[in-house]
């Protein structure tokens, strides 16, 4: 396997998420992959994004990059991941209404992807990731999200 620099890893973090509502409209956002950490042995991948992109969404998908025999990304070809029906409801939404993300749990369509012979490749943000309060006081060019 080719060893891919930190701004290359960084293209394969990101889908393109595109949905449709009961109209017909079509839209679309981003989301990004991500490694929670359940505990030592386990770690729950994630596609997360912002509610507001699957609120309302009947249909859905996304597409992943697949990889070569030397598991390198194959720029050329992507395995697409979609829902036909009932896309809002795949989608695990944040508790607090004004906080606008919500995750999809990715293991069991990496595995059915894995199934039908298409490995998948991408790179996930993890926890260490997620600064502490010590670390968030010590940004000078930084603005409050939420």
């Amino acid at each position: 396997m080719e060893q891919l620099s930190i701004f290359e890893q960084l293209c394969f973090c990101t889908t393109r998420i595109e949905t449709v509502d009961d109209n017909g409209n079509s839209y679309s956002g981003t989301g990004f992959f991500f490694n929670l950490k359940i505990d030592e042995q386990r770690v729950a991948p994630l596609l997360i994004t912002n509610k507001h992109v699957v609120r309302g969404m009947k249909k859905g998908f996304f597409r992943i990059t697949t990889a070569d025999q030397n598991g390198n990304p194959n720029y050329q070809k992507h395995f697409t991941i979609s829902f036909e029906q009932d896309f809002e409801k795949m989608w695990i939404f944040h508790p607090q209404d004004d906080i606008d993300l919500c995750a999809l749990p990715i293991n069991v369509l990496v595995n059915a992807a894995t199934q039908l012979g298409n490995k998948l490749f991408f790179k996930s943000f993890d926890n260490t990731l997620i600064p502490n309060s010590s670390q968030i006081q010590s940004f000078d060019a930084i603005e409050n999200i939420k």
